[in-house]
Parts: C-alpha cells; structure tokens; sequence
C-alpha cells in the first residue's frame, strides 16, 4: 500500500486494476518497499493497509485468491505481532520470509528468533522462508552494521 522512503513506483490499487481485468483469481505476491538496515518496522497500520488493498482486491474479483505477503527478514523480528495478525485474518494468505539479492546476511540467530516468534504467535504453519545467513555471528553482525550504515546514507 505504500513505502515510506520515496515515490511509490507501481501504486497497489493501479497493480491490483490490470491483475483483475487480466487474471481475475490469480495468487498474488504482494509487499511493502522498505529499507532494511533502518532498524524499521512492519506496524499495525502497515498491516491494517495491506489487508485493506488485499480485501479490496478479492472483492472486485468475487473470490478470496491466495496471497503471499514478502517480508524482509530484518525488519520481521519486531514486527511478528503485526504480520500474525495480518495472516491470522485473511485465511488463504500466508508469509514469505525473506533477505535481498546481494544484501549481506544477517545472524542466524535472526532467523532463528523470528521463527520462534511466529511458532509462539500460532502462524508457523503459514510462513516459508528464502533467507541467506551468516556462518558466523560476528559476520552477521559485521553485516548488520554495514546494511545500516549504507541505509543511513541512501
């Protein structure tokens, strides 16, 4: 539904318009554009917005087509509470867990936690993961600084 860093360059509603004139039902990936390394997070709001465009989505086509929400692993440990929500609500989505071509992985405990995290919420089930992490914890946290050094420059 939006990005907060910059222009959104392909707005969620003008997206949605082509998908249901061209593939009415079809799965759909959807996301936010954020920056990793800003020690942001995926809010309530974020969320409530999301499921919003989504149900405004299905609504036009007449059915509840599945949906994957991307999420970027960095952001996703302080933001569980949310993303449970958003899926716990809407019964055909689920989560997609993920790091960035090229982005520097993180710790494997990140990982770690955030499973842990979505298995305590009850949504474990409806999250995959396609996430890169480092063998090491003091290079994944060489890789923290580095991401949020660069984001804090860009």
């Amino acid at each position: 539904p939006g990005r907060r860093y910059g222009d959104v360059p392909v707005p969620a509603g003008s997206f949605l318009d082509v998908v249901a004139r061209l593939a009415p039902g079809a799965p759909l990936s959807l996301g936010w554009r954020v920056r990793p390394g800003a020690r942001d997070s995926y809010t309530e709001d974020d969320a409530r917005r999301m499921r919003g465009v989504y149900e405004s989505y299905a609504a036009r086509v007449g059915c509840a087509a599945g949906v994957v929400f991307s999420v970027a692993l960095r952001l996703t440990p302080q933001s569980t509470g949310a993303l449970s929500t958003l899926v716990s609500a809407l019964p055909s989505s689920q989560l997609l867990v993920w790091t960035g071509a090229g982005e520097p992985p993180p710790p494997r405990n990140t990982l770690l936690r955030t499973k842990t995290l979505f298995q305590e919420a009850g949504v474990a089930g409806r999250v995959g993961y396609d996430c890169r992490v480092a063998e090491g914890l003091v290079s994944g946290r060489v890789n923290d600084i580095l991401v949020y050094l660069f984001s804090a420059v860009t």
